[in-house]
């Protein structure tokens, strides 16, 4: 029974907070661009929702390679060829002092020396800067790390290193900014589950 209260006050508690483990990002997973399995096409970032900056490149189990999550993943480092670096970004609301979780899954496409910068800015402030450069071929990564807002305004954003300009590289997938205490409730409840299972044997 007290297990039992205790799902019932999580549950309670995961509705009170307002869906606060809502994902920010919007077609985090490039799914909205509809392209045949074993395929890829590119697109403007204008024609991918949600996302701006340079062009994508948007992926269907090509060669092997299927998405973390879904059937598309985008390459960061697409096509054509235009002589500078791959920046892709999206723009989200957030709350200023509240504190984030950016997650995302991440692989190499053709060797272990591709890299990217991943920044969260809120407002003018650089909040997050990291350069994920531990890419393999063989499957994906998944990076997370928390942030803390400074204002409402909020962008993440994607920017190719290695290769810098070439159209080779850097496969994302699975973009998501969850809010703190919506992590915390999921983390807790899957807990409160692990012990109804361990009472119920």
């Amino acid at each position: 029974m007290r297990v039992s209260r205790n799902l019932v006050a999580l549950f309670t508690l995961v509705l009170m907070s307002g869906f606060a483990n809502a994902n920010l990002i919007q077609n985090g997973g490039f799914e909205d661009n509809a392209v045949n399995d074993g395929q890829w096409r590119w697109y403007a970032s204008t024609d991918v929702n949600n996302w701006s900056g340079s062009n994508l490149e948007i992926w269907d189990s090509l060669q092997g390679v299927h998405a973390y999550e879904g059937e598309n993943h985008a390459e960061l480092n697409a096509h054509p060829y235009t002589g500078n670096v791959f920046t892709i970004f999206q723009d989200f609301t957030a709350v200023s002092g509240q504190s984030y979780n950016l997650s995302f899954a991440y692989r190499a496409r053709s060797n272990s020396h591709e890299a990217f910068r991943v920044e969260v800015a809120t407002g003018t402030d650089t909040v997050l800067s990291t350069l994920v450069d531990d890419h393999t071929t063989s499957g994906w990564s998944v990076f997370s790390a928390m942030f803390t807002a400074t204002d409402t305004a909020a962008q993440v954003r994607f920017t190719s290193v290695s290769p810098a300009t070439g159209t080779v590289g850097n496969f994302i997938d699975d973009v998501s900014v969850v809010s703190a205490p919506g992590a915390l409730i999921l983390f807790l409840l899957g807990g409160s589950l692990v012990v109804a299972r361990r009472f119920s044997k």
